[in-house]
């Protein structure tokens, strides 16, 4: 047995080949951010104690043995947006209001429109609230919202996302599929902006014709002030901060033709405001807690225990592989994603595919050439039984690989050159079949292969009780939800981003839950609280900040008293889609000043609110970090 000695990167990643203390210094962050995550995953989200520490079975690899015979499971779901089909396509059962046709399914989900003029009339429509036992199109239509998550392209809510590149003619030339989660990409940037831009043009130039090559400047890729058009600096690293929807990482539409000084768009990670990592790991602790009503059913049991969203392929889908997971065969188990935790492109089938015959093709060629693995792995060894992570992959060629994983981060489908120079008169996608139909959407392939996670259960001797349904969403008053420097909150939060819904969405929804660092000794910070108050006037309440202790979150209830924080002024009313959310929702912010003694203790603290009078809650684990200040 052994436990994990820090989290490894997704799929292995190393970005860092030639120098080993920068990868080092990012494993070091990337270790801190994903202890925070699984350990708000072990208290629960709300952050409370609903649930008795012996009913949460999600444990963190760090501080939990782990015996080699303890096989990963692969969790999959397809990439295809379900919401989509269920909420306006025709056939969906129960029936909605809408019926689109597939065609302009596909067209909606590869652009955010399903006809033409492109306004907000001809893109998403509203849709009901009532989900349980299932949607109901019966209620009061006043009830409904509009169809999200907003954002340039929130609705690919898989926790896959794609830009597609056209030609003069309309025909798709490339398609960019990422699962890259955003706080990694969060994390590298405090670590190497350059790093992050070198990364950015290397992926979105693989294999292009050096016409439609891009240039990216760091400046394309820094947050803004919304007012002054500087970039705004953030404390703890002394450099510009990340603006996750950037020019190149912004919508679903990457053009590449005419100027090129005027190209813009790609696909680099998720943007959709529910496709976090850290709401990943969440989902997974929530769904350890067994309910009476079984599992066999994953509607069912996403609407008795409340956690995820209705409809996706990957919420039910998680919530019930990773419950069936605890429940075990006869002996229960603990659960957590197994190391490295992320989420992974599986390779398509191409059973149904099929090109044109007037395409020239080399000797040996097949349509998986045009699928190609830019960032990830084709495969990748676990290191806890040295086998391949299993998975439903089985490589015609090479027999090593027949029924493993894939740990592909970032694909593009596109026609390799030696098809190109065959082919004088040009050759693009739309050559190529997808069940009989010429490829004109990105969504007819994304149809084609999975998504996928892993989690890793360890038998236990517990056994998990079987708890009644939630009647209600459970809540918790002065509930914190993020912390962040000021001067990066309010740019965020300032910066309003364009979308197809035509919905005011704050850049803020697109901000994660990357752990906000502060260093010994450091006072007069400045940071920004933003939570859900116990009321709809909520007074000036207390914010203290919890000790040490992340190998028992649930106890970690002690007040660090070499960490003050005075609030400045009344908490201030927003409304944005907290990270991990499909909606935005209203809360508030509160201003802080903190202080920091000189001896602190290193490490990942929990904070807490409390309103005069109020009984404390418990804290909420992991959302600062003390680091020295050497």
């Amino acid at each position: 047995m052994s436990t994990l000695q820090n989290f490894d990167l997704p799929a292995f990643q190393n970005d860092f080949p030639n120098d080993p203390s920068q990868h080092q210094h990012l494993v070091n962050l990337w270790t801190t951010n994903v202890t925070a995550w699984i350990n708000q995953g072990i208290v629960g989200n709300p952050w409370n104690t609903m649930y008795a520490s012996e009913q949460i079975f999600f444990y963190n690899p760090l501080y939990t043995n782990i015996p080699s015979t303890a096989e990963a499971v692969q969790i999959t779901w397809n990439a295809f947006p379900n919401r989509l089909s269920q909420y306006l396509a025709t056939g969906a059962v129960p029936p909605n209001r809408y019926g689109l046709s597939d065609t302009q399914i596909l067209q909606l989900a590869d652009t955010g429109y399903y006809q033409a003029p492109q306004t907000p009339a001809n893109s998403f429509q509203p849709i009901p609230t009532t989900l349980c036992p299932q949607v109901n199109w019966s209620t009061d239509p006043s009830t409904w919202h509009l169809y999200g998550p907003y954002g340039p392209r929130g609705w690919l809510d898989e926790y896959c996302e794609w830009s597609v590149t056209r030609d003069n003619n309309d025909n798709i030339t490339r398609i960019d599929f990422v699962c890259e989660n955003p706080e990694y990409w969060y994390t590298l940037w405090k670590v190497s902006p350059e790093k992050v831009r070198e990364i950015y043009e290397q992926t979105l130039n693989y294999n292009m014709p050096t016409d439609q090559q891009v240039s990216v400047t760091i400046e394309d890729l820094q947050l803004l002030d919304p007012e002054t058009k500087k970039a705004v600096i953030d404390p703890e690293t002394g450099r510009p901060a990340y603006n996750p929807l950037n020019k190149w990482n912004r919508g679903p539409i990457s053009l590449r033709t005419g100027d090129q000084s005027q190209f813009s768009g790609g696909a680099m990670h998720l943007t959709s405001t529910p496709n976090t990592l850290q709401t990943e790991l969440g989902l997974a602790g929530a769904a350890t807690v067994q309910r009476k009503i079984g599992n066999n059913d994953p509607q069912q049991l996403i609407c008795c225990s409340q956690y995820g969203q209705n409809y996706r392929n990957s919420d039910p889908t998680i919530g019930q592989s990773v419950n069936k997971a605890v429940q075990g065969q006869g002996t229960p188990n603990i659960a957590c994603l197994a190391n490295p935790v992320g989420l992974y492109i599986q390779i398509p089938d191409f059973t149904n595919y099929s090109i044109s015959s007037q395409v020239n093709l080399p000797k040996g060629a097949s349509i998986a050439d045009c699928w190609q693995i830019v960032r990830g792995q084709k495969y990748l060894i676990d290191p806890v039984t040295n086998q391949p992570f299993p998975g439903q992959y089985y490589d015609p060629i090479d027999p090593k690989l027949q029924g493993v994983g894939n740990f592909i981060l970032h694909a593009v489908f596109q026609i390799p050159q030696a098809w190109q120079d065959l082919n004088p008169q040009g050759v693009t996608l739309s050559d190529i079949q997808v069940n009989g139909q010429p490829i004109r959407w990105a969504g007819q392939v994304a149809r084609t292969f999975d998504i996928g996670l892993y989690a890793r259960p360890i038998s236990t001797t517990n056994i998990p009780p079987a708890l009644p349904c939630v009647d209600t969403p459970a809540t918790l008053a002065n509930q914190p939800l993020q912390l962040i420097y000021t001067q990066i909150w309010n740019a965020y939060y300032n910066t309003i981003e364009p979308n197809p819904a035509n919905r005011t969405i704050p850049l803020a929804s697109n901000t994660t839950y990357v752990v906000t660092s502060v260093e010994q000794g450091q006072s007069n910070v400045q940071i920004a609280l933003t939570y859900a108050p116990a009321s709809q006037s909520p007074p000036i309440p207390l914010v203290e900040f919890s000790t040490v202790n992340d190998s028992n979150p649930i106890g970690n209830q002690t007040v660090d008293s070499q960490i003050t924080a005075k609030v400045l002024g009344q908490p201030t009313p927003v409304n944005y889609a907290v990270p991990g959310n499909s909606y935005p929702s209203d809360s508030y912010v509160l201003f802080l000043e903190l202080n920091i003694a000189v001896s602190t203790q290193l490490g990942l603290r929990g904070v807490r609110i409390t309103d005069p009078g109020q009984t404390p809650a418990p804290f909420a684990p992991g959302l600062l970090n003390i680091v020295s200040n050497s």
